[in-house]
């Protein structure tokens, strides 16, 4: 072997290096804009939860004024659009969180032994007016929409809590 080879070798080396330390260093800045990206998820997913309850407050006053008809309120209208609302937000809960939230999310969504209703197939009642129609708009179904929601508002909490304190170990 000649000089230029070792020459050649050295400076391959050097690169092999260099390479490596970018390597690193760009495998570490993913695993935090990974969890940066988790984080502002599960933010996203507590204001929804937010927009979920602040829907249930005006079912409830709807609900208490159902008998008493306001001039000019169309009720099926406004509790229809609450409950768009209310299921465009489950929608985007489901969409953002990490599969092993959505599993428990659609777990407390859908009908289970502890609860009375199935939560969607509610709102989607009262979408299409067929609670108001069956007398089903009540206080008690509404409370059982904000029960649901205030599992999964506290499930993201929890998440949000874990997330902080595997930060603080990096």
């Amino acid at each position: 072997m000649n000089i230029w080879d070792w020459i050649i070798l050295i400076i391959n080396i050097a690169c092999l290096i260099g390479s490596i330390i970018g390597a690193v260093q760009a495998h570490s800045s993913y695993k935090k804009c990974k969890q940066l990206t988790n984080f502002a998820n599960l933010k996203v997913a507590l204001d929804e939860c937010q927009l979920i309850f602040e829907n249930c407050r005006k079912l409830l006053k709807l609900c208490g004024n159902g008998s008493k008809c306001r001039r000019g309120v169309n009720i099926e209208k406004e509790v229809s659009e609450c409950g768009c609302s209310i299921k465009n937000s489950f929608s985007k809960i489901k969409e953002i969180l990490p599969s092993s939230s959505q599993e428990i999310v659609n777990n407390l969504l859908s009908e289970s032994p502890n609860q009375k209703k199935d939560v969607e197939k509610y709102v989607s009642f009262l979408i299409s007016g067929h609670a108001i129609e069956n007398g089903d708009f009540t206080e008690d179904n509404i409370s059982e929409i904000e029960k649901t929601v205030g599992t999964i508002h506290l499930h993201i909490k929890v998440k949000m809590e874990e997330m902080q304190e595997g930060e603080k170990k990096l």
